[in-house]
């Protein structure tokens, strides 16, 4: 399944120069994964996708980076 997934950014908001944010879904053949969240910054002039965003996103496919810290961003309120 983690080979076939295509991602979708759904948005993106710039939080600073070198920082940002975007909400994206992930669709494989085991489902679609909604309301993902992740963070980029710019480094060296490209921009690259935070370790956690990776991470999170590995351990759907039972992969493991150690600790696997949610994406949320700030003020993000859980729905319980």
């Amino acid at each position: 399944a983690a080979t076939t997934a295509e991602v979708g950014i759904e948005e993106l908001v710039f939080t600073a120069p070198d920082e940002a944010w975007f909400r994206y879904r992930i669709e494989s053949t085991s489902g679609t994964f909604r309301e993902r969240y992740g963070r980029a910054f710019l480094i060296d002039g490209v921009w690259k996708i935070g370790r956690n965003t990776f991470c999170q996103d590995l351990s759907l496919a039972g992969g493991d980076c150690g600790d696997v810290i949610t994406v949320r961003p700030p003020g993000f309120e859980y729905d319980f």
